[in-house]
This record gives C-alpha cells, sequence and structure tokens, in this order.
C-alpha cells in the first residue's frame, strides 16, 4: 500500500521521481539516511525547506535549473555531500541550507548566476570547503561561513596592487577601520578596512566607503615579499 511504502522510505537508497513533477515539499526525504542518489527532473521549480535534511549518504545531487531559492535547511546534514552545482536561477541560498555538510569540497556558483543572498549558517560547519567563487555584490549574512575555513572570491572586480603606493610587505602595514586607496578597476577609492584575520600567506578583510561595505573577503598575497591582491 501507499501508506507502507511511505513508512518503508527511510530504506530506499535510490529514488527516481515522476518526470511531471513541479515541487518537493518540505522535509519531504527528511531523515531517509541511506537514500544515496535521487534523479530530480526538470520540471521541479520548487524544493521545500529540510527536504533532504539528515539524508546522511546522500553523496550528489543535481539540482533542476528553474529553482529560484534553495530554502533553510534543504541539505543540512547531509555529511556525505562532496559537492553541489547551484543554478544559475537561485537568487537565494537559504539559513543552515548546508549546514553541517563536513565532506562539501565544491559549490559552483557560475559568474552568470542570480544569486544574491546567502542566508546565516548557509555553509556552516562545511570544514572541507576552503574556497567559492561568487557574483559580485551578493549579500552573505556574517553566520554564513561560520566556522568553516571558507575563502570567498568574487567574479568581475580587479583590485590593483596600488595601495597608497605602497608595494612591499615590509612597507605597508594594515590596521582594521582605518582608510587607505585602492584601485579598484582603473579608478582609486578610498576605502575602509574592516574584519581583518590572517590565513597562510593572505590577509582578507572587507571593504567600506563610509558604512557600506563595497567589497567583501579580499584577499592579498604576499608571494615574493610583494603585495598582490588577487582578481576577484
Amino acid at each position: 500500500t501507499l501508506e507502507d511504502a511511505l513508512l518503508d522510505l527511510g530504506s530506499l537508497k535510490e529514488i527516481k521521481l515522476p518526470s511531471k513533477l513541479k515541487s518537493i515539499g518540505g522535509q519531504a526525504f527528511t531523515g531517509c539516511e541511506n537514500l544515496e542518489e535521487i534523479e530530480i527532473p526538470e520540471t521541479v521549480t520548487e524544493i521545500g525547506g529540510e527536504a533532504f535534511k539528515d539524508c546522511k549518504n546522500l553523496s550528489s545531487i543535481k539540482l533542476p535549473e528553474n529553482i529560484t531559492e534553495i530554502h533553510g535547511n534543504t541539505f543540512e546534514n547531509c555529511t556525505s555531500l562532496e559537492s553541489i552545482a547551484i543554478p544559475d536561477n537561485v537568487t537565494r541560498i537559504g539559513g543552515h541550507a548546508f549546514y553541517g555538510c563536513y565532506h562539501l569540497s565544491s559549490v559552483l556558483v557560475s559568474e552568470n548566476s542570480k544569486l544574491v543572498e546567502i542566508g546565516s549558517s548557509a555553509f556552516r560547519r562545511c570544514t572541507n570547503l576552503y574556497s567559492i567563487k561568487l557574483p559580485a555584490g551578493v549579500s552573505i549574512n556574517q553566520r554564513a561561513f561560520k566556522e568553516s575555513p571558507t575563502y570567498v572570491e568574487y567574479y568581475g572586480a580587479n583590485i590593483a596592487a596600488d595601495v597608497d603606493g605602497y608595494t612591499r610587505k615590509d612597507e605597508f602595514t594594515f590596521h582594521e577601520n582605518d582608510e587607505y586607496n585602492f584601485v579598484v578597476n582603473g579608478v582609486t577609492n578610498r576605502l575602509k578596512l574592516g574584519y581583518i584575520f590572517a590565513y597562510s600567506q593572505s590577509v582578507a578583510f572587507n571593504l567600506y566607503v563610509g558604512d557600506s561595505p563595497v567589497y567583501k573577503y579580499i584577499r592579498i598575497d604576499s608571494n615574493e615579499g610583494y603585495e598582490k591582491i588577487n582578481d576577484l
């Protein structure tokens, strides 16, 4: 019976959904710990929150191109998930969407992505996610990558190495909340530094005009003793 099938859902390892399916409800597959593979048709435009929460053996999944949001907790504690490609039409990744996905090492967001927001703890405790590249201007909650080693890069913006005319590492020291001249795409900008932290041979920080952030998580490498600010 259908009831018996639903009760036994937790034992399924593979699921192929109907070809004309339009939506997957919230908590649809929550706790399906044996689920390893699911095929979602491109007709799906909505996946509810917690849909795959605690699917601890789900190692990969292809999201349909027409979804516009990855809701909160959708893939929370999918501890076998190693990579995910975010469809270009997704504008928001909700809070705790990938919380605790500690094998997740690759999150692919294209340069053409419409993504504008990443919510609180969306990638928290993703301890193998060392980098992610995003479109410029994406709003990132300050807790989005909490307890993750993630370095955030951006498409489409270049920061030149001219910082108040200093190039050598031993000639220039960054001070949080101080203002400096940065050359951004050939235009000099007077910007303020905030939230500086060191990682390996790099320094990452936010740049502000007044109290408004304009670039986030810019990296400066000190190879060969020179300050080289990476393309974002």
